[in-house]
């Protein structure tokens, strides 16, 4: 993939081009010899103005997106009988806020770990959610809210819970505990690929309806987790354990619960990985 393919269908005219080793940040009118820009004020994610190619980001297909994001990583490309791209915004740092906190030490690892274990939309949406935490880490507040409606409208639910669970620190930790754990289990990668997902995969669609016992949480912890949920009317809820001293928990808080509540319940026990799916009856008001 190269920068003639992310301009096709953008413009008219075939494009040979390359990237400036250092990308530049301007207003958007003050490189004279520039011949394309990034613009985040234009209404259109493509046009031509004063000899300029003009792309707006904002207005772009999620491919192209995608496909803009990862040359912007790669840095420095080259095509035969090319020119410099200079990217700018208005704003003076949209190009390079991008680069830089997608090429933080953090992110990539965070990536690299997940790109083969979840799906590749799921990486896709990670990757913006990696940024977004970030910017929100940064009490960009506005900026958060904005681009959380984005992934939400892009995306849909799956892409909100995604987002949350990324601000919530669940990549960095939870699940990938989740998967050490099953590799505790599980001899071949295969096997323990194919069962975190089968965790994950619920987990992240479930959302907020699924309770993950983490390493170190105590029966008290669990409880109030399932409680806190059952306070917001949520009366389904999925807790998911792996480990025989968080099987031994799970069972024990349910059966806590079952004192005072009626449950029904249905609890999957493979081989120390548990997943209890338990709806609560709904409680008469007095």
């Amino acid at each position: 993939m190269g920068w003639q393919e992310f301009f096709k269908g953008l413009f008219k005219a075939d494009i040979n081009a390359k990237v400036a080793d250092t990308v530049q940040t301007g207003d958007g009118d003050t490189f004279k010899g520039c011949t394309f820009v990034i613009n985040l004020n234009i209404p259109e994610a493509a046009v031509e103005q004063d000899g300029k190619k003009v792309i707006n980001p904002e207005k772009l297909s999620q491919d192209k997106l995608n496909m803009l994001l990862a040359l912007l990583n790669s840095r420095t490309q080259e095509l035969p009988k090319g020119e410099t791209i200079v990217l700018t915004t208005k704003d003076n740092n949209w190009a390079e806020d991008i680069k830089r906190k997608d090429s933080a030490p953090d992110v990539r690892e965070i990536l690299e770990f997940y790109k083969d274990k979840i799906p590749a939309a799921d990486l896709i949406i990670l990757r913006q959610a990696m940024y977004i935490k970030k910017v929100f880490l940064e009490r960009r507040n506005q900026d958060v809210r904005n681009m959380k409606r984005d992934i939400r409208d892009k995306y849909g639910k799956r892409g909100a819970n995604i987002t949350n669970l990324c601000t919530a620190g669940y990549y960095e930790k939870d699940f990938n505990e989740m998967y050490e754990e099953l590799s505790k289990i599980y001899i071949t990668e295969d096997k323990i690929k194919a069962k975190f997902l089968s965790l994950y995969d619920p987990y992240v669609d479930d959302l907020p309806c699924s309770v993950f016992v983490s390493i170190g949480m105590k029966e008290e912890d669990i409880e109030k987790q399932i409680v806190t949920r059952l306070k917001y009317g949520i009366d389904y809820i999925k807790v998911h354990g792996i480990g025989s001293s968080n099987v031994k928990r799970v069972k024990k808080v349910i059966s806590v619960l079952e004192k005072t509540m009626s449950i029904e319940k249905n609890i999957i026990d493979d081989n120390n990985v548990i997943t209890a799916e338990l709806t609560f009856a709904k409680r008469q008001e007095d």
